[in-house]
């Protein structure tokens, strides 16, 4: 999926401003730029914040742009393009202040992927444009890249051809000019995946194989990583389990030893608390700037009450609202315990029932195929088999039965996890149409099935984060993937959806209340 992803960090950090004299800011940075080159980024983004306070202290334009570059630069590799896109235009909106236009291109060139990366091609091409008008040297690198980006985008608005004869054209300028092995996996890699979006899986093998030899032989870890990924989904759209099980193993190991989860977290607050801290600065300048006016002390003084007050509302509102989470979460324990023997009982139910009931042929009252309306199947207006009847035209009973077979299907966790699963998918193995699955779930449960699906989901996720012992090693994406999320802005908001809190949250409190 991120096979141009390794471009994103591979644009010389000095392209994002120029050296002087060393001082605490150029230190720090040299010491991140040898944690970044050996792909350690969780150490790396201590040391370019603490580079980027520094650096601002100091006036240090330049280093604050490299630093700020190699911040976003680490979300991209993270995945994270929406951090990685605000960083990268915060760059951008600098050296345009600073008129440095060299800076200016660079920064065009990653906006261009990135946008890539997050869908949105009109975008891309906005910010292409911008690379290609800024002045350009006409060096191999920036040939390449000129002709990277104008693949990539073609590859994110379907034109697969064009986007693989500009990767060919790619491949050829990086052996003529011996760019080196990053550029070799970077481009094999993002063949292999224009080659799998036509349905070419032989030659997109081919190609990925070709990419990860080049990566594992030059220790390109954040390399391997990425195109283990894309062969799981290769593998698995193939039906070869075992192949995609064997990479998705690997990709969940090295992802792990690159990203690790607390040092990574211990490295974002670390940002966070300075951004924080700049907003602090900006505050207190604007109130020493405006000190002067007539009573301007009395404002301030009754202004800190004000947020005395309503920070000490607040602090007793966040505890009030920690311990509901906190009962929220033992609450949910105690739901999944009580579901748990629940489906202990309904699966005894329906074996009692397969054994004292005789299969009946079917008749116009059983659950009709799709094509039932069509064919005039529909139960008589009156008949003495429907005394009590349902709004479909559906018994009681068979609602009952039916709503029984479609638990049964969503508290099988291999089933529901599932990324392609569906309402469609649902009513075939159920034996039913998606208009009376969907009826039946809506007049039953007042939810439709998408929701619905969520919800076992989600307490699949619950079940998978409080336990420690089985699951303890996987990381919260990990756990979102192998339940059927595609990205996690779409889990975390099923998940708040539903509990009220972040998986994050939930976990925190989970592990709070173990102790």
């Amino acid at each position: 999926m991120y096979a141009m992803l390794l471009m994103l960090a591979l644009i010389p950090s000095c392209m994002f401003g120029l050296d002087r004299k060393p001082g605490d800011g150029v230190r720090l940075k040299a010491e991140a730029d040898k944690y970044f080159a050996n792909e350690q980024f969780s150490e790396a983004l201590t040391l370019y914040t603490q580079a980027l306070e520094a650096a601002q202290t100091d006036g240090d334009i330049n280093t604050q742009l490299k630093s700020l570059g190699n911040i976003a630069n680490v979300y991209a590799y993270m995945g994270d393009f929406d951090r990685a896109q605000y960083y990268f235009k915060k760059v951008y909106n600098m050296a345009t202040e600073s008129h440095m236009m060299e800076t200016q291109l660079k920064v065009a060139i990653n906006l261009t992927q990135v946008c890539c990366f997050k869908g949105d091609p009109a975008e891309a091409r906005r910010w292409y444009k911008i690379q290609m008008s800024l002045p350009y040297r006409a060096t191999p690198l920036y040939r390449y890249y000129a002709l990277a980006n104008k693949s990539l985008i073609a590859k994110t608005e379907g034109s697969f051809a064009p986007a693989l004869f500009y990767q060919q054209q790619a491949l050829q300028l990086v052996d003529d000019e011996n760019l080196g092995p990053r550029y070799q996996t970077l481009v094999h890699q993002e063949m292999a995946n224009i080659l799998y979006r036509q349905k070419q899986y032989a030659r997109s093998i081919k190609e990925y194989k070709k990419s990860y030899e080049i990566a594992y032989k030059n220790n390109d870890i954040s390399g391997e990583i990425s195109i283990c990924q894309d062969l799981f989904v290769l593998y698995r759209h193939l039906g070869d389990s075992a192949s995609a099980d064997q990479y998705k193993k690997r990709y969940l190991e090295l992802n792990d030893s690159l990203f690790g989860h607390q040092r990574m977290n211990a490295a974002l607050n670390g940002l966070f608390d300075y951004e924080n801290r700049q907003n602090d600065t900006i505050i207190g300048g604007l109130t020493r700037r405006n000190q002067w006016l007539t009573g301007s002390i009395l404002v301030f003084l009754l202004f800190s009450i004000i947020v005395g007050v309503l920070y000490a509302k607040l602090r007793r509102r966040t505890r009030r609202l920690l311990e509901s989470q906190r009962l929220l979460v033992a609450k949910n324990e105690e739901l999944t315990r009580q579901n748990d023997n629940a489906q202990q009982l309904r699966k005894q139910y329906l074996q009692v029932v397969e054994h004292t009931q005789t299969v009946e042929p079917v008749t116009a009252q059983a659950v009709k195929p799709d094509n039932a309306e069509a064919s005039g199947d529909v139960p008589a207006e009156g008949s003495s088999s429907v005394d009590n009847t349902h709004d479909l035209g559906l018994s009681e009973e068979q609602v009952t039965r039916l709503l029984e077979k479609v638990n049964s299907v969503l508290e099988d966790v291999s089933v529901i996890s599932r990324d392609d699963f569906s309402l469609a998918m649902l009513a075939k193995m159920v034996g039913s149409n998606t208009k009376y699955v969907s009826m039946v779930i809506n007049d039953t449960y007042g939810k439709n099935f998408k929701t619905y699906l969520n919800e076992f989901r989600i307490r699949e996720a619950c079940r998978r984060l409080s336990d420690t012992q089985h699951y303890g090693n996987m990381t919260i994406q990990a756990i979102y993937e192998e339940l059927g999320y595609k990205t996690a802005s779409s889990f975390v908001k099923a998940f708040r959806k539903i509990n009220g809190m972040t998986p994050s949250q939930y976990q925190k409190l989970k592990s709070q209340l173990a102790e």
